[in-house]
């Protein structure tokens, strides 16, 4: 990853949650119910457009519409009903007024993939019309759609694939994501059949092209004859421009026009979003319809429906103001705001939808530090007796109750419920859930930890208290974590809770200097694919960080080792049978096959068993608002998502009905 990547990916971290129309993310996944269409109409007739574009066609300024789309455009049908054209979204967002987060532009997730996912988990063509995984699991072909363009009528093909990853990502040239692990090559077959090529079996190729980032203009595909205006390999001219636009070189200009996340930076940059940016001032960003966007309705009218989208930041409390007050056209917020919501919402004349995520396996969790730098924690938080222990400490339904409402599931960290392998064992049936403070006291004393300070603190074998240090940087509730400090401290076990930086707790936690961190969300996508049934589970891969790169040093084919990091310590046989299921068995079969659920299931049950991390409430929902007369705003997005992800496919069919 370029220098510049890794700084947006800081940026990302922290902007994770913001949310983008086409262009202001909402996300990634979908639960667009998508086709194709071949011929120049739906439903037997013409393809038609928006009114808003009919000046611009009659003046030559862009061409007819089945011009515009591709031979074969991605038919969408709506949720609820076929719209009409016309209107203005507004949404207010609280990044106001940080600039980073006000001014960011292209996010992937609302993105349309090559491949989508719909709520069921189940894969259809999106950018592209089909694809197809060789039988060694080694390479996957997309076949894009022949006459796709970006948004200012760029042909979108396979040069696009190939120019971003031999240009930017092997010359370390502009803003780049990274790859899947193992990828080579990714070769133009012709115009519009690209295929990529692993050094190794990877059974998550469709997954990464169906979602961020690879799927995306971040690190999949970029417009590619924009960019090589800046690029003296392709334009003798290149550095003359960039110096006339005041950069010394024509690297620095590529670098900044290829900005995927900010394109303020120039608002020319093309994009396959349904809406592109339009204006950006100190208050507020505008957007319009993307005239080459490559999706129609089952009528033949090329979507998006809604015209314009205005994005204001203001402050956070002002927020829910707007929504009360009915000047909110679309609205996700905290589930601490929806009794407000639920008082105003017929005055408000908006609707309220309360949405469970979809990828959450559990929506508050905590993991120790099992490679603790400390010897006695060390031991201590290696014990699963201890485990055991903290986890029967925890009062559940107490944190649902106060942190989320009552609304969320009292459960372990494991897979999201809606998983077709879910074990309710793994969850809220789990043995150790239950709150039993008394057990968890009894073990506690049976593990050695049975002698107290004068504060009631339990004292470890060097006779230092046994206090755990949190530096909370997941953005949990924070009564959430007061009442997860009140539990453990109720069993003698000390916490201090402190306010840290996201970067520095990671680090921390590599180097086996943190105690405890919390987990944003336990990465779990629904229905038949992705973690949920066998992709590396992210916070078990993070929490065994140096545990990994043991593995990887005594391991050919799996990735390169991180020689700046320690080299890693030799894990528990627990822990080498589920890196073995996880990096090598699950590798060697397609996702949704009877195996891979097999031998995903055994890695679950080991997650299960051994309490690598400590759960409290699963499926606790955010708010989601919209106004009253925006329809195909889905009631159910099922497992398609995470909140801030699942309703951006659906924005190009989103409508006003009068």
């Amino acid at each position: 990853m370029t220098q510049g990547a890794r700084m947006q990916l800081k940026v990302f971290v922290l902007l994770a949650a913001f949310m983008v129309i086409g262009g202001f993310a909402w996300g990634s996944g979908t639960g667009t119910d998508a086709t194709s269409l071949t011929g120049t109409g739906g439903s037997g007739g013409m393809y038609s457009q928006s009114p808003f574009l009919d000046a611009r066609v009659a003046s030559g300024e862009l061409p007819p519409v089945d011009e515009r789309l591709p031979s074969n455009p991605l038919v969408v049908t709506p949720v609820e009903e076929i719209g009409t054209y016309g209107g203005r979204l507004t949404i207010f967002t609280n990044e106001h007024p940080n600039p980073w987060a006000r001014l960011v532009g292209e996010n992937p997730e609302g993105a349309p993939y090559p491949i989508g996912t719909a709520v069921d988990g189940s894969y259809y063509p999106r950018l592209a019309e089909g694809w197809s995984v060789s039988d060694d699991l080694m390479s996957i072909t997309l076949n894009l759609r022949e006459g796709a363009k970006f948004s200012n009528g760029d042909p979108f093909t396979a040069e696009d694939y190939v120019f971003s990853h031999e240009e930017m990502r092997l010359k370390e040239l502009g803003y780049i994501w990274g790859a899947p692990r193992g990828l080579t090559k990714i070769v133009a077959v012709d115009d519009f059949t690209v295929r990529f090529e692993f050094d190794e079996r990877n059974p998550k190729m469709t997954t990464s092209l169906a979602g961020c980032c690879f799927g995306s203009d971040w690190g999949g595909y970029q417009p590619t004859t924009w960019l090589k205006q800046w690029h003296a390999e392709y334009n003798d001219d290149a550095q003359t421009k960039s110096q006339a636009e005041g950069y010394d070189t024509w690297q620095e200009a590529f670098t900044e026009h290829s900005r995927f996340c900010c394109p303020q930076v120039d608002m020319e940059r093309p994009t396959m979003f349904p809406f592109m940016l339009t204006e950006v001032t100190q208050l507020f960003r505008a957007k319009e319809r993307n005239p080459y966007y490559i999706a129609v309705d089952p009528n033949g009218q090329q979507l998006p429906y809604i015209d314009t989208a205005l994005i204001q930041g203001v402050e956070r409390e002002t927020i829910v103001l707007k929504i009360i007050a009915g000047e909110a056209d679309f609205a996700e917020r905290p589930l601490a705001d929806y009794p407000v919501m639920l008082d105003a919402q017929e005055s408000g004349n908006f609707n309220i939808i309360l949405v469970k995520s979809g990828w959450e396996g559990t929506s508050a969790g905590w993991m120790f530090q099992l490679n603790h730098a400390d010897p006695v924690k060390r031991e201590i938080f290696n014990n699963l007796e201890f485990r055991r222990a903290m986890s029967l400490a925890l009062d559940r339904d107490r944190m649902n109750d106060v942190a989320y409402l009552g609304q969320g599931v009292p459960s372990n960290s494991t897979l999201y419920r809606g998983s077709s392998i879910y074990k309710p064992e793994w969850g809220e049936d789990h043995p150790y859930v239950r709150h039993d403070p008394a057990e968890a006291s009894r073990m506690l004393d049976a593990i050695g930890l049975d002698r107290k300070n004068g504060d009631g603190i339990r004292l470890m074998r060097d006779g230092n208290p046994l206090v755990i240090v949190f530096p909370m940087s997941a953005a949990k509730p924070t009564d959430i974590n007061e009442l997860l400090k009140e539990d453990f401290e109720a069993v003698g076990v000390g916490m201090e809770l402190r306010t840290g930086i996201a970067g520095a707790v990671e680090q921390g936690f590599h180097d086996g200097t943190v105690d405890f961190t919390g987990a944003n969300s336990v990465y779990n996508e629904a229905g038949d694919y992705g973690s949920s049934t066998g992709g590396i589970n992210q916070w078990v891969d993070f929490m065994m960080y140096e545990w990994s790169i043991w593995w990887h040093e005594r391991n050919s084919g799996f990735g390169p080792t991180e020689k700046d990091i320690r080299p890693g310590v030799e894990p528990p046989d627990e822990v080498k049978e589920y890196l073995r299921i996880q990096i090598i068995e699950s590798k060697s079969h397609p996702f949704g096959s009877a195996e891979q659920k097999r031998l995903s299931t055994l890695a679950w049950d080991l997650v299960a068993e051994n309490l690598w991390q400590l759960g409290a409430v699963q499926a606790a929902p955010l708010v989601v608002t919209h106004r009253a007369n925006l329809m195909n705003v889905p009631s159910n997005i099922g497992g398609a998502g995470d909140i801030n992800s699942a309703y951006a496919p659906f924005t190009d069919q989103m409508f006003f009905k009068n």
